[in-house]
C-alpha cells in the first residue's frame, strides 16, 4: 500500500503542477492578446492532461479502497509519472520566464521564450503523456472490472450452492412429511377395513 500511496501522491503532485501550468498559461494568453496558436494549444492540452490526471487519481483511490491495493503494481508506471513531471516543469519554467514578476511599463511586450518547433515538441510530449495516463487509467479500470466480475462469479456460485442446499432441504422435508402422512394414515385405518 505504501507504493500505491506513493503513486497516488505522485499523481496528486502532477495534478498540482498541471494546474499551476494551466493558470500561468491562461495568464500568459490573457496578457499577450495575440499569443501564438501553439502556446494556446499547449495550454489547452495541459488542461486536458490535468483532467485525465484527476480521473487517474480517482481510479487509484477507488482501487486502494476496493482492493486494499492488492494486485496494483505501481512500479511499472513510475517512470511515466517522472517523464510527465519533467515536461510539466519545463513548461512551467517557460511561463515563469515569460511572465514578468512586476507590472510592465507601457509599450513593453511579453514574448514566448521558445521557438515554435520547441513548443510543438512540448505539445507532442503533453499529448503523449495524456495518452499514456489515459491508458493507465483504462487498464486499471479494466483490471478492477475483471476482479469485480470474478468476484460476482464467485458470489453467483455461492448463491447457487445455497439455493441447491435449500431445495435439497425442502425435498428432504417433503419426503419426511409424506412419509409421516402415509404412516399416520396407515396407523389410523381400522383393522376392519
Amino acid at each position: 500500500m505504501a507504493e500505491g500511496l506513493g503513486v497516488a501522491a505522485s499523481i496528486a503532485g502532477l495534478i498540482s503542477l498541471a494546474d499551476i501550468v494551466v493558470g500561468k498559461g491562461y495568464k500568459f494568453i490573457k496578457t499577450v492578446k495575440d499569443a501564438e496558436k501553439s502556446v494556446k494549444s499547449l495550454v489547452h492540452e495541459v488542461n486536458i492532461l490535468s483532467g485525465v490526471l484527476h480521473s487517474l487519481s480517482n481510479t487509484i483511490q477507488l482501487l486502494e479502497v476496493d482492493e486494499g491495493d492488492a494486485g496494483f503494481d505501481p512500479t511499472t508506471q513510475v517512470h511515466y509519472i517522472e517523464a510527465c513531471y519533467q515536461t510539466l516543469s519545463q513548461i512551467q519554467q517557460q511561463f515563469e520566464a515569460a511572465l514578468p514578476s512586476t507590472p510592465l511599463s507601457k509599450g513593453a511586450k511579453i514574448k514566448w521564450p521558445l521557438k515554435i518547433s520547441r513548443t510543438q515538441e512540448l505539445l507532442a510530449d503533453i499529448q503523449r503523456h495524456k495518452t499514456t495516463m489515459g491508458l493507465a487509467m483504462n487498464a486499471t479500470e479494466m483490471s478492477t472490472l475483471l476482479k469485480v466480475l470474478a468476484r460476482q462469479d464467485t458470489q453467483a456460485n455461492g448463491i447457487q450452492e445455497l439455493k441447491d442446499g435449500v431445495n435439497s432441504e425442502r425435498a428432504e422435508r417433503k419426503k419426511i412429511m409424506i412419509g409421516s402422512l402415509l404412516r399416520s394414515n396407515f396407523t389410523h385405518k381400522s383393522p376392519e377395513s
